[in-house]
């Protein structure tokens, strides 16, 4: 169902105006610069799947979402979990198992103009990917675009950023709510031994640093 390359994958979808797999490769960030910090936690983790490590609690998903939206093809598959303020998901049936998991990594990758996916096609009025102003802004701002910053591990974070797929922002509350469910995510738990054969690798949620 899917291309057997990282970039293929992530920019599917890339040349449309919605219906991005990933909205960074849609909505103009490709014309910021990555954080570094977060940059390299991702190549950290992107290795370690490139070098087979598996993730038990999201082994066969292939799907997933924010718990603040409701996309219209979630009801179409099967949950697999839920870890912090994502819910993954795997396809029902046979498609959903290991054993649906047979294309192998072509190992080199696409070249993708990331020049043009840079630009954003479409603009967005503030407010127009939730329906009005930001609920938790003051009266004064609501001319502004629907942005807040939150504070995560002393760094600042920006959220509610509109994007090209209309989602609805989180309120303030609701990124509180997902703050605690991080904070009991990261408690040590007890976990099942891997299948031999199986390598393992922790889960950890997006966005997050690691100290």
């Amino acid at each position: 169902n899917y291309a057997n390359t990282v970039c293929g994958v992530v920019f599917e979808g890339a040349e449309r105006t919605t219906g991005c797999q990933f909205s960074f490769t849609c909505d103009g960030s490709l014309a910021q610069a990555p954080v570094a910090w977060a940059w390299d936690r991702a190549r950290r983790v992107a290795e370690k799947a490139l070098d087979g490590a598996v993730a038990q609690q999201v082994g066969t998903a292939t799907h997933y979402h924010a718990d603040y939206v409701h996309p219209w093809w979630a009801p179409t598959v099967a949950k697999v979990t839920q870890i912090g303020a994502h819910i993954f998901y795997r396809w029902k049936g046979v498609y959903g198992e290991t054993a649906a998991f047979r294309n192998v990594y072509k190992g080199r990758e696409p070249a993708i103009d990331e020049a043009r996916f840079s630009r954003p096609r479409t603009v967005m009025a503030a407010g127009a990917a939730t329906g009005g102003p930001d609920p938790d802004a003051p009266a004064s701002a609501a001319k502004d675009a629907p942005i807040r910053t939150v504070e995560i591990d002393g760094q600042q974070r920006v959220v509610g950023v509109a994007s090209l797929g209309g989602r609805r922002l989180p309120t303030r509350d609701e990124v509180a709510a997902i703050n605690a469910r991080l904070t009991a995510l990261e408690r040590p738990k007890t976990t099942t031994p891997a299948p031999a054969g199986v390598t393992t690798m922790d889960v950890e949620e997006v966005g997050r640093p690691t100290n």
